[in-house]
């Protein structure tokens, strides 16, 4: 009896052992096909964000960009930037907001290559207390009060800064949009669009800029840390900092 014991316990030991290296070469093999499938899934996802990155680099300086500061769907400014800059008339803020809420960028974006819409909020959270405006500090959770405000040439002159402090005219600061939008430049310039643009990209991610049409790489961005992408982007937005610059030397 023992001996027939045994031999049952080797002939179940041998099975389960047969069975069980069965098991273990097809999961292998699943492991293993899976592992391929996921790296050339990998594989192809970084080129096309490689591809986005490049096509944004040779494109961006020499296509139109629409720039609008928003508050919710409120429109507070705009500009348009393709060399020159085009500013958006008081007129067109109304429609630009009705689009807005309706998230309909589209219509925005118009003829432009690239349409990026900037949160108000975003300047509460730079990591400067204050903007520099002409030397002039001024508190950066007043500028935000400034943008969504009626009356921004008078509570910029509250704080000493008038429209030479902007690089604008008398002519020009009787609209109250030409202000802002000459405030949102010089902030945009000069805190927002630093030289590393993932800190663009930061502020994409956590909701703050809108930019349309999210190709590749801004659907990326939302799904992996910064750091995977951060020596390919450099550079991306330098000629949007560059086209805003001219905001603060009047250029039209």
């Amino acid at each position: 009896m023992a001996i027939e014991k045994i031999i049952v316990a080797a002939v179940i030991i041998i099975l389960i052992w047969i069975v069980a290296r069965s098991l273990f070469d097809k999961l292998s093999r699943a492991l293993f096909i899976g592992g391929i499938a996921i790296v050339a899934v990998v594989a192809a996802a970084a080129f096309i964000v490689y591809e986005d990155i490049q096509d944004i680099k040779e494109n961006f300086q020499q296509s139109s960009k629409k720039i609008v500061l928003a508050d919710n769907s409120r429109v507070l400014t705009g500009f348009s930037l393709n060399g020159d800059i085009a500013f958006m008339p008081e007129s067109r803020l109304d429609e630009l907001s009705a689009n807005l809420g309706k998230k309909d960028y589209k219509s925005m974006l118009g003829s432009s290559y690239r349409l990026m819409v900037f949160d108000v909020d975003i300047i509460s959270g730079l990591d400067a207390g204050t903007i520099s405006i002409s030397g002039k500090q001024l508190d950066k959770n007043y500028a935000v009060a400034v943008l969504k405000s009626d009356n921004a040439l008078a509570m910029l002159k509250s704080k000493g800064i008038s429209e030479k402090d902007l690089s604008i005219t008398k002519e020009e600061a009787k609209s109250d949009s030409r202000v802002k939008a000459a405030l949102f430049g010089i902030i945009l310039t000069n805190d927002i669009l630093g030289p590393k643009d993932v800190l663009l990209l930061s502020g994409y991610k956590e909701g703050l800029i809108k930019i349309y049409p999210e190709t590749a790489l801004f659907k990326t961005v939302k799904y992996i840390p910064l750091s995977f992408i951060e020596n390919a982007a450099k550079g991306l937005f330098a000629t949007t900092k560059e086209a805003a610059k001219g905001l603060m030397d009047n250029k039209k």
